[in-house]
């Protein structure tokens, strides 16, 4: 692969040894020593829920202690390993799907997707279509806490797979929101 500079990178893609035979996806690295991601993995050893589509447990959004570790000595290839997985604190996921979480750089701030879920039940639209919503969370005292539905969501359409811009002044997600090109369109929105 090339870079912006012109000059020749290798980058090689390996299967991270914390993957599970579950779905296990949207990693988001945080000060090389944190990475965030969805995975369907058991939460414990008891009976879950299991989502009807795949037959596997529902997602929710786990951190990993990451670091980097160099393939052979004197080279300069190194791999990302993740350590120590674990469910992220309460508050965040709950008992159906939770993912893709992104962070603003002060890592106060985490904007995520989850399905339509009140704390009491699922919600769905006049198909019986249960769409995806985009949480905001804020970070004090070591634990994620006020979780709030962002304002663009509806009940008639999904809102998800946020992501920020450089500044963290710009929201982007995708939705199949009336009014769009296509099945599925990307938004963006400011933050204020």
């Amino acid at each position: 692969l090339l870079d912006l500079n012109n000059t020749n990178k290798r980058i090689s893609i390996r299967n991270l040894s914390i993957n599970t035979e579950f779905s296990d996806f949207g990693g988001f690295i945080i000060n090389e020593n944190e990475t965030f991601f969805a995975s369907a993995s058991p939460k414990s050893l008891k009976k879950e829920k299991l989502y009807k589509w795949n037959n596997q447990p529902f997602l929710n959004i786990y951190k990993a202690n990451s670091s980097r570790k160099s393939l052979e000595e004197n080279v300069k290839d190194t791999v990302l390993v993740l350590e120590s997985k674990r469910l992220i604190s309460r508050g965040i996921n709950t008992e159906y799907h939770e993912s893709n979480p992104v962070f603003t750089k002060d890592l106060k701030t985490m904007y995520f997707t989850r399905v339509n879920y009140d704390g009491r039940k699922l919600k769905s639209d006049k198909e019986n279509t249960i769409n995806l919503k985009i949480y905001k969370a804020d970070y004090a005292d070591d634990r994620w806490s006020n979780v709030v539905e962002l304002p663009f969501n509806s009940d008639e359409y999904s809102v998800g797979h946020p992501a920020l811009g450089p500044d963290d002044k710009v929201l982007y997600f995708v939705s199949d929101m009336p009014g769009g090109i296509g099945k599925t369109d990307i938004y963006k929105v400011d933050i204020t």
